[in-house]
C-alpha cells in the first residue's frame, strides 16, 4: 500500500512539472507575439501605415517593411533554386550509391558541416568568394548580393544533405527482389519510387532550408551592408546582383541595440510581419504535409515501370536516364565535395596561422580566444540544463495527455509556430522580457546581459529537444508496455523504470545536440549581449560567444580583427567536430546498452525475450 501512494505522488508531482513547463512555454510565446503587436499598433497609431508601403527614411533606415519582406524571400527563393537539385543529388548519392564504411564516413563528414555556424560559410564568403565577385563582374566591392547567393546556396547545401541524408536513410524498399526481377535500375527504384513515397518529408526539409535563409541575420551581415533599399528592383540584372541591401533579418540585428525608439518600434512591426509571412508559409506546410494523397503502393509502381521496360524503344530511353542520373550525381557530388573541402581546409589553415602568430589571444583575460570559448560553453551548459528537462516534460505531457485534448492541439501549435521563428525574434522577445521589463543585467552602463540571450536559445531549442524526445517515445517498442500490463504494472513504473532507460541515450544525445546548436547561434546573443566581452566571468554581463566574436571584429578598426576571426572560426570547428564525433560513435553505443540493461529488468520478471544484436532491438516469444 506503501509503495502504491509513493507511486501515485511520484506521478502527480510529475504530472505537475509537466503542466508547468508547458505552461511557462506557452506563455513565453504568447508574451513575445503580444509584444511585437502592441510595438506594431504604437508605431500605426503614430505613422499609420506609410512604413509599411513607402520607403521612409527615418535615422540611417531607407526601407519599407513590405519592401524588405520581399527583398528576404527573393533572396531566399534564388538561394533554393539552385541548392535543392544539388543537395538532392548528393543524398541520393551518398545514400544509394554508396555502402557500409564509405557511406558512414561521408555522412559524417556532411553531418560535421550542415552543423556548422553560418558565420563560418560567411567568413569564407567575405575573405575568398567576394574576391571572386570582383573578377567576376570588374567591380571594386565584393561584397554585394551574388556574393550572398554562393554564400547562402554553400550554406543551404550543408544544412540540406542533412536533412534529406536522415529522411532517405530511414527508408526500406519492401519489394526489392520483386524490382531487381523485374529488371529495374537502381535509378528508376530511387527516382520513381522511393522519392514518390518521401515526397511530403522531402518538401518539409525545402521549407525548413527556405526558412533557414529567411532568418538568417548575422551571415548576411558580413557580406550586404546597406540599410536602404531604395530603387534597388530598378538597377537591372547586372545593378540587382552588385547591390549591398540587407534581408529583413540583418536589418533587424545590425540596427536594433543601437537604435531610438521609433526605429526599435519599425523593427518590432518589421519582426511581427516577418513571423505573420513565416506563419502561412508553415500553415500551408503543415496542411499539405496532413493531406492523405492517392498513395500508389511500391507494388504497383514496380509493375507500372516494369511495363514501360518490356517495349524496346523504352528500354533505351531508361538505360540513359539510368546513366544520367549517375553522372549528374557524381557530378553533384564531385562539385559540392570541392567546395566544402576549399573552404574547412581554407577556414582550418587561416585559423592555425592566426593561433600560431605573434598576434595569438591565447590567453585568460577578457578580449582573449581562451575566455570567449570558456563563456560559450558556460552558457551552453546553463542552456543545456534549463532546455533539456523542460523539454523532456513537455514531451512527457505529450506522451500522457489525451490526444484529442484541445489543449494539447493548442501546444501543438505554439509548438510549430516557434519552430518556425527566425533565432532573432527570440533575441528580440528576450531583450524585451528580460533585459527591458526584469533588467536582467549587472552592467548598467550597457544594459546588456549574456543570461538573457542563454534565455532567448532556450525557447528557440524546446520545439527541437521536444520533437527529439517524442521520437524516442514512439520507438519504444509497444511489445514492452503491453506485456508489462500483462504483470498489473502501474503506469508510473512504466515511465519511470522502462521508459527511463531507453531514453537514457535519447537524453545524452540532445545534451550534445544542444551544445552543438548553442556554439552555432549568434543573433539572440548580438540582440541581448552586445558586442564585446565584460572583465566579470559572468552572464549576467555583456559577453561574447565564439560566433558573436567573429560578427564584433566587422565594426572594429583593428589591424588584429581578422586574425581573431579565424582564431574564433577554429576553436569552433574542433568543437562541433568533437561533438559530432561523440555523438556519431557514443549513442550507438548506449542504444546497445540500455536495450541489455532493459533485458535485465525483464528476467526478473521471467519475460521470455531474444536479443538481436545487429538490430539493437527485443524480440519477443
Amino acid at each position: 500500500m506503501r509503495n502504491w501512494t509513493k507511486s501515485k505522488n511520484k506521478a502527480k508531482i510529475t504530472n505537475n512539472l509537466t503542466i508547468i513547463a508547458t505552461f511557462l512555454f506557452l506563455l513565453f510565446v504568447f508574451l513575445f507575439i503580444c509584444i511585437a503587436s502592441w510595438k506594431t499598433i504604437k508605431l500605426i497609431s503614430k505613422n499609420g501605415f506609410g512604413y509599411f508601403v513607402f520607403n521612409d527614411n527615418f535615422t540611417n533606415l531607407n526601407v519599407s517593411i513590405l519592401n524588405s519582406i520581399a527583398y528576404t524571400f527573393v533572396l531566399a527563393f534564388l538561394t533554393l533554386v539552385v541548392s535543392i537539385p544539388f543537395a538532392l543529388k548528393v543524398a541520393i548519392f551518398i545514400n544509394f550509391r554508396t555502402q557500409n564504411k564509405l557511406q558512414k564516413s561521408l555522412k559524417f563528414i556532411f553531418k560535421i558541416m550542415g552543423a556548422l555556424p553560418s558565420v563560418v560559410f560567411a567568413l569564407f564568403a567575405l575573405k575568398f568568394l567576394s574576391n571572386g565577385t570582383k573578377l567576376i563582374f570588374n567591380i571594386v566591392q565584393g561584397q554585394n548580393f551574388f556574393s550572398a547567393l554562393q554564400m547562402f546556396y554553400i550554406f543551404n547545401c550543408a544544412v540540406l544533405i542533412n536533412l534529406l541524408n536522415n529522411v532517405l536513410n530511414e527508408f526500406q524498399l519492401l519489394h526489392k527482389r520483386l524490382a531487381k526481377d523485374k529488371g529495374l535500375s537502381d535509378s528508376i527504384i530511387i527516382y520513381k519510387i522511393i522519392l514518390i513515397e518521401k515526397k511530403k518529408q522531402i518538401f518539409k526539409t525545402f521549407f525548413m532550408a527556405f526558412m533557414k535563409v529567411v532568418g538568417e541575420a548575422s551571415a548576411a551581415s558580413f557580406i550586404l551592408l546597406s540599410n536602404s533599399l531604395e530603387n534597388v528592383w530598378n538597377k537591372g540584372v547586372f545593378g540587382f546582383l552588385t547591390s549591398s541591401s540587407k534581408p529583413a533579418a540583418t536589418l533587424i540585428t545590425t540596427n536594433f541595440l543601437n537604435s531610438s525608439n521609433q526605429v526599435r518600434d519599425y523593427l518590432f512591426a518589421l519582426s511581427l510581419t516577418l513571423i505573420v509571412f513565416i506563419s502561412i508559409i508553415n500553415f500551408i506546410i503543415y496542411r499539405f504535409s496532413s493531406l492523405n494523397f492517392k498513395q500508389i503502393s511500391q507494388k504497383q509502381l514496380i509493375l507500372k515501370y516494369s511495363s514501360k521496360l518490356s517495349n524496346t524503344k523504352n528500354k533505351k530511353y531508361w538505360s540513359i536516364y539510368n546513366h544520367y542520373k549517375i553522372i549528374s550525381e557524381f557530378f553533384a557530388f564531385i562539385l559540392i565535395s570541392l567546395i566544402f573541402a576549399l573552404m574547412f581546409l581554407f577556414i582550418m589553415f587561416k585559423g592555425l596561422k592566426a593561433i600560431f602568430s605573434v598576434q595569438n589571444t591565447l590567453k585568460f583575460e577578457n578580449n582573449s580566444v581562451i575566455w570567449t570559448s570558456g563563456i560559450t560553453l558556460y552558457a551552453a551548459l546553463w542552456c543545456t540544463l534549463l532546455s533539456v528537462p523542460i523539454s523532456f516534460l513537455i514531451s512527457l505531457y505529450f506522451q500522457n495527455s489525451n490526444p484529442k485534448s484541445w489543449f494539447k492541439k493548442i501546444l501543438n501549435i505554439f509548438l510549430l509556430i516557434s519552430d518556425g521563428f527566425p533565432s532573432l525574434i527570440h533575441g528580440l522577445f528576450a531583450y524585451t522580457i528580460f533585459i527591458q521589463f526584469f533588467h536582467l543585467s549587472l552592467d548598467h552602463q550597457h544594459n546588456t546581459s549574456l543570461l538573457a540571450g542563454v534565455f532567448a536559445v532556450v525557447v528557440l531549442l524546446i520545439p527541437t529537444i521536444v520533437r527529439e524526445f517524442n521520437n524516442s517515445f514512439k520507438q519504444i517498442d509497444k511489445n514492452v508496455i503491453s506485456i508489462l500490463k500483462t504483470k498489473h504494472t502501474t503506469k508510473t513504473f512504466h515511465t519511470f523504470k522502462i521508459k527511463s532507460i531507453l531514453l537514457i541515450p535519447t537524453f545524452i544525445k540532445v545534451v550534445l545536440i544542444n551544445f552543438a546548436l548553442f556554439i552555432a547561434e549568434a543573433s539572440p546573443f548580438l540582440l541581448t549581449s552586445d558586442h564585446h566581452n565584460s572583465s566579470v566571468f559572468s552572464l549576467l554581463y555583456p559577453q561574447q560567444t565564439l560566433t558573436t566574436r567573429i560578427v564584433a571584429q566587422l565594426n572594429l578598426d583593428s589591424s588584429n580583427s581578422v586574425n581573431v576571426m579565424y582564431e574564433s572560426a577554429f576553436v569552433i570547428i574542433i568543437l562541433i567536430v568533437s561533438l559530432i564525433t561523440l555523438q556519431t560513435n557514443l549513442i550507438p553505443k548506449l542504444n546497445l546498452k540500455s536495450q541489455k540493461k532493459l533485458n535485465s529488468y525483464f528476467r526478473k520478471m521471467n519475460i521470455d525475450f531474444e536479443f538481436d544484436d545487429k538490430k539493437s532491438k527485443v524480440i519477443w516469444l
